[in-house]
């Protein structure tokens, strides 16, 4: 987002007072009720979000809570499609200025006109705008086809951890299709890869994979909160101009990050609906509340959701589909070699050591010097980190630098120990290999991963308490694999089953998650 002293400019040229009017009679609330309910008046939550909230939510359309008149009710998937032609490359540099596509043509115009915002460091919502205005123009033509349940289209965005999460549901939704026990004949996946690696996942089990921009590097400072604004301005554009050419039915998202607030908000501008895979509680984002359809691993993260956040339509899953897809590898035979990991990296025995998303840059200048001292044979995976930055904090020859995407399962694996501090995905994955672990808590309090660390006692240190832990560690215990299968066909039962009349939740919601979130990062700068 762009930063609050740009959003207060912003907010100028749209009447303010009248903005705040108007978004009181919306969400049906005066300004005393406003702030009891979130603790701020609404011009202290523009500052938290750095956005005037009305204009936000006007421009990502979150404030219809009925479709427009004009707007083809999708509730029974009728004959409707839309229309446009499917084009796998997004990069606004590769337009093919020759051509004579008019479809194309309108393309190249729009681009040009969300790079000119851009230039012109205009907001956010003000390129959202311009992007909604050209969808909804090109929306829906009739098709006439008389066998529109022969093929059902469903578009599962993710990045690399949640990918884990989707391809079990995938594979059981093409296992089903090939005995006859779907309501339509043909299922067509689209992925929607978020970040490095994913689509390296996703190709083997989807028609086509479409790359939809990557998140926020964990070496980026908030100084360049308006250049990631532009970012997540063009990944949401990539990721509405690839859904529009796919005639999605049903757009599958898990996690909480960027790939999720891309992708359910093209997905708010092509009226397509949602079923969104929760597993981060704590701090989901705050567009899930747009979703038709929310599930969660178990019943108190149920109530949770509707409790803290007030969202309406929660299922409870019963488990954490990705832990039967790290056992399917490992049965499958998937895994590296210990051989081969030695061959490769030279060690035969090393606690293997991952930063990720739970810490922060200034950790690593304690958490370095603090594996050197190990003085045992490690390898560190420094996935968002840059790779060149830890070089220079390690000053041990025993500890070796990994390159930032690595075959990181097949690591755990065949490593005497594992450090992470990372969330849900790396605590699955020591869960199911029974790899003895660390987990470090990091910037988060509260968080699901915490939960289910402690559920496999798996110890949660901080960072000078990690030589402690490792002399008395044991593997996880506990099964969760067993829960994971059940979730993966509760998940395949609700996409075959999809109620399409299910509504989006209200726009309290996604105040309340927004709140949360805003005070979430303030209290870990």
């Amino acid at each position: 987002m762009v930063d609050s002293k740009n959003s207060k400019d912003i907010s100028k040229k749209y009447n303010k007072n009248n903005s705040v009017e108007s978004l009181l009679s919306e969400i049906g609330m005066d300004a005393d009720e406003f702030k009891k309910e979130f603790g701020v008046s609404v011009d202290e939550f523009d500052d938290d979000i750095g956005e005037s909230v009305y204009q936000l939510l006007d421009e990502l359309d979150l404030l219809d809570e009925e479709y427009k008149d004009n707007q083809v009710e999708r509730a029974n998937t009728s004959g409707f499609s839309l229309n446009s032609n499917k084009v796998e490359d997004f990069n606004l540099e590769d337009a093919d200025e020759d051509s004579d596509d008019e479809y194309h043509s309108q393309i190249k115009k729009i681009e040009r006109q969300i790079q000119d915002n851009l230039n012109d460091e205009e907001s956010i919502s003000g390129g959202i705008k311009t992007v909604r205005d050209f969808f909804e123009e090109n929306k829906y033509v009739s098709q006439n086809d008389n066998d529109i349940d022969e093929v059902r289209t469903i578009a599962f965005a993710c990045e690399i951890a949640p990918a884990k999460t989707i391809i079990p549901v995938i594979k059981l939704l093409k296992k089903l299709e090939s005995e006859g026990k779907l309501h339509w004949k043909t299922t067509r996946i689209i992925g929607l890869a978020h970040g490095k690696g994913v689509d390296e996942l996703l190709n083997q089990y989807c028609d086509v994979v479409y790359y939809i921009g990557q998140g926020r590097s964990a070496n980026q400072s908030d100084s360049g909160r308006f250049q990631l604004a532009s970012l997540i301005l063009r990944d949401i554009y990539k990721a509405t101009r690839a859904m529009i050419g796919e005639q999605i039915d049903l757009l599958v998202t898990c996690g909480n990050a960027g790939d999720v607030r891309k992708s359910i908000s093209a997905a708010k501008l092509l009226r397509t609906p949602v079923l969104h895979i929760e597993q981060d509680i704590y701090n989901p984002i705050e567009i899930i509340s747009q979703a038709n359809l929310i599930t969660v691993p178990s019943k108190d993260y149920e109530y949770y959701l509707k409790i803290q956040y007030g969202l309406r339509n929660v299922v409870n899953i019963g488990g954490y589909p990705m832990a039967a897809y790290v056992d399917n590898e490992i049965k499958n035979n998937k895994l590296v070699s210990k051989e081969e990991i030695t061959e490769k990296y030279g060690f035969e025995h090393y606690i293997l050591v991952l930063l990720g998303g739970d810490l922060k840059k200034e950790d690593l200048t304690d958490l370095i010097p603090l594996i050197d001292g190990f003085d045992y044979p490690t390898l560190i995976a420094p996935y968002r980190f840059d790779k060149g930055y830890v070089e220079d904090l390690s000053k041990s020859s025993k500890v070796k630098i990994l390159d930032n995407y690595v075959d990181i399962l097949s690591l755990t694996n065949s490593a005497d120990a594992l450090i992470y501090g990372a969330g849900m995905g790396m605590t699955i994955e020591a869960g199911v290999l029974k790899v003895p672990s660390v987990k470090i808590y990091g910037y988060h309090v509260f968080h699901s991963s915490i939960n289910l660390a402690k559920e496999l006692n798996i110890p949660i240190v901080q960072i000078w308490d990690i030589p402690r832990a490792l002399r008395k560690l044991y593997p996880p215990t506990g099964d969760i694999v067993k829960d994971g299968q059940e979730a993966i066909y509760n998940i395949v039962r609700l996409i075959n089953n999809f109620d399409y009349s299910l509504k989006k939740g209200n726009i309290r919601s996604t105040f309340k998650i927004w709140r949360a979130r805003s005070k979430f990062r303030k209290s870990h700068k």
